[in-house]
């Protein structure tokens, strides 16, 4: 069902950046790195995270050996382009804001309502800045203010660092999806799904 498929997205993301943080403190550990060939054709797929820290680089000899010789560089899309990020920007605030006149409150259960206030106060935060937006896009807030926290920074992402290298090589970049795309997986889900997403956020916090 569509909403296993929400459980799946959403709980693995800590687990992963903890395995990137561990990989950074230990070079014996394994790396989300996989080759694949067919004929004269070479494939590196490299399994990436939006965020990182200065302890993340260099990366692994293997990963810049890879990248060394890499013709094309593809990911899921390239938000280092200044038009992409602003589009990005721009229509996350569309498709994750309420129109005037609705509330998150009116859209949750008493039960999730109350467990992001009680998260909210424990950090400080006002429980009015999530007001106008919908439970997904509450719950990517509370997720980029847990890596945050984490010491964990955007703009060290491992993708980011290696799109931001082809392009001073000038190496040809590839995105996969559309910034539409990407919105739409983010913001596209029913109200019962959008409410899963920030009950699963608010549970992940509290482990």
């Amino acid at each position: 069902s569509e909403e296993e498929q929400v459980r799946m997205t959403v709980r693995p993301w800590p687990l992963i950046v903890a395995s990137f943080l561990a990989a950074g403190s230990a070079a014996a550990q394994p790396l989300f790195l996989w080759h694949a060939t067919k004929g004269a054709a070479e494939v590196w797929l490299l399994g990436s995270v939006h965020v990182g820290t200065v302890d993340f680089y260099p990366l692994d000899p293997r990963i810049e050996t890879a990248f060394a010789a890499a013709d094309t560089v593809a990911c899921e899309i390239d938000l280092t382009d200044p038009a992409k990020a602003a589009r990005a920007s721009l229509l996350a605030m569309q498709r994750g804001s309420y129109p005037a006149g609705e509330t998150l409150r009116e859209h949750l259960s008493a039960e999730t309502w109350q467990a992001l206030a009680a998260h909210v106060e424990t950090q400080g935060l006002p429980l009015s800045m999530f007001e106008r937006f919908k439970p997904s896009m509450a719950a990517v807030m509370l997720a980029m203010m847990e890596m945050q926290r984490a010491g964990l920074d955007p703009d060290q992402g491992i993708d980011r660092h290696l799109l931001e290298r082809a392009h001073a090589d000038s190496v040809p970049v590839v995105d996969l999806e559309t910034v539409e795309l990407q919105i739409d997986a983010l913001f596209g889900h029913d109200a019962g799904v959008e409410e899963l997403i920030l009950a699963e956020s608010l549970a992940q916090s509290g482990e």
